[in-house]
């Protein structure tokens, strides 16, 4: 697999340098070569004044698998992006008609934008260029706004968060020992009490989507299947054992019990 890093006058260093080093040691693996490309197969100066090497002209490199778009001096984009016969545009286009992947670090969404290539998709940039790329209209832009979703039971004390594999979220309640799930295809909630009197700490969904939770009042670990909308409860076997955090791994989960200096395993 080949992968181009097509660089201008005025690029930001780190856009090319980071990727660069990441996709050298993700190489040593497999078969990936990353290529540093400019217009003439000549040296570069960054946007901080540091002049270097590339590997190939864009004429040696006309095809690529992997295209990653650099980010660079916010003047320097707008003379690439306001010149109709930009050499640079011109590659981009040519080089993500075959590639599998085609990408873009911070601003450099902007060049894509102004390729025609985000046309139809979903992308997003460096914060200070959103309302830039919002300006193309053909691009549905992630703006990353944050949307606040409260849970219907109020007071209930939210606590941890995590989601299965269907994208629904799933919510431990401290104050009244529950656990919510909030599913973002219908934006809707569903909530379930935990058996006794319970106090919901922490919550982990195991990549068969069933949700375990550490409840503090009952010193238990309790796995939930929203299938069956049924729980089951392991207590530890020692007093204030104070179990806290979860996680796991398939047919596995763990818990963290402060109390003890613990970790226990609750083989499914």
């Amino acid at each position: 697999m080949r992968l181009g890093i097509p660089v201008y006058e005025g690029v930001d260093l780190l856009d090319v340098a980071g990727p660069a080093e990441m996709f050298y040691w993700a190489g040593k693996d497999q078969p990936l070569e990353t290529l540093i490309l400019s217009e003439d197969g000549g040296p570069v100066t960054a946007m901080n004044g540091i002049r270097f090497e590339v590997q190939a002209s864009f004429a040696d490199v006309p095809a690529l698998d992997v295209l990653w778009v650099p980010g660079g001096d916010p003047e320097v984009l707008g003379q690439i992006m306001s010149d109709p016969g930009s050499p640079y545009l011109a590659y981009l286009r040519q080089v993500a008609e075959d590639a599998t992947w085609v990408c873009s670090v911070c601003e450099g969404a902007l060049l894509l934008a102004q390729a025609g290539l985000l046309d139809g998709h979903r992308a997003t940039t460096h914060w200070a260029f959103i309302a830039c790329l919002q300006r193309f209209c053909e691009i549905d832009v992630d703006t990353g706004k944050a949307t606040v979703i409260d849970p219907p039971t109020q007071g209930q004390g939210a606590r941890r968060i995590w989601s299965d594999s269907r994208g629904r979220v799933f919510v431990s309640y401290w104050n009244t020992g529950q656990v919510g799930m909030y599913d973002p295809t219908t934006r809707t909630w569903r909530e379930w009490k935990l058996p006794g009197v319970a106090h919901a700490y922490s919550v982990w969904v195991d990549p068969a989507d069933h949700v375990w939770l550490t409840d503090w009042s009952t010193n238990a670990i309790v796995r939930f299947d929203p299938a069956t909308e049924k729980f089951e409860s392991f207590p530890s076997d020692r007093d204030q054992a104070n179990v806290r955090q979860m996680l796991g791994r398939a047919g596995e989960a763990w818990g963290a019990e402060s109390g003890t200096d613990r970790l226990v395993v609750v083989r499914d």
